[in-house]
């Protein structure tokens, strides 16, 4: 059941906006090339996360949570199936950043060379984030459906990352260091304590976030 669940979900997501999963690739290289290479990754899983949220999108737009309520499913079972839709995008959202990172590198000014140990960190923090992120969405997604949860479980969070990002920006312009490079370093040189310990984070954030999924959706009212 959760696997016919996650095929209703994808093909209502296609059918709502279709031409997003096509151009995905694309996206990813337009925001590294315009940003910086060490940012393809966790940009990347960033369009995965938000792609992930359209099943909700397509089921408020088309009135599926009263077909779906209607059948004989649990309402565990859906949230289940949405965050293994989730995790899925997130395994596609590395793959596409990894492809993608070395055709950035090639049209890039900047030639960042961070060898394994550096990808395996990068991607240790992205998933990090996609874990954070998908706390704040999908309990509110769960909670309040799409139109209203988007405000408080997107755009809020969004803004937040947004402004500590660019205070973290403006911080490397002004000091002169390069804290991406040195923390990326540090990372490969510790990599089982620094990207082990983020991976296990995230797991964690994970699966409090699916707990508190399953508990806001059991008890909402349609």
């Amino acid at each position: 059941m959760i696997a016919k669940l996650i095929v209703f979900d994808w093909r209502a997501t296609i059918a709502w906006n279709k031409f997003a999963y096509l151009f995905y690739p694309f996206f990813v290289f337009i925001v590294g090339f315009a940003t910086s290479q060490m940012l393809v990754i966790p940009m990347s899983l960033w369009i995965a996360l938000s792609y992930s949220t359209n099943p909700f999108f397509a089921e408020e737009k088309g009135e599926l949570n009263n077909l779906l309520l209607t059948l004989p499913i649990k309402r565990s079972q859906i949230v289940t199936a949405r965050y293994v839709y989730s995790l899925f995008l997130m395994l596609v959202g590395i793959i596409v950043g990894i492809a993608i990172m070395p055709i950035v590198r090639h049209f890039s000014r900047s030639q960042w060379f961070i060898g394994v140990e550096g990808h395996i960190a990068v991607i240790a923090v992205s998933v990090l984030v996609f874990a954070i992120f998908n706390l704040f969405m999908f309990p509110a997604l769960f909670k309040l459906g799409y139109q209203k949860g988007k405000i408080w479980g997107i755009y809020m969070p969004a803004m937040v990352f947004g402004a500590l990002y660019m205070a973290f920006y403006i911080y490397m312009m002004v000091s002169e260091r390069n804290v991406i490079m040195d923390s990326i370093r540090f990372a490969s040189d510790n990599m089982l304590l620094v990207s082990g310990g983020m991976g296990t984070l995230a797991v964690m954030i994970l699966l409090l976030s699916y707990m508190l999924s399953l508990r806001l959706y059991s008890r909402r009212n349609f």
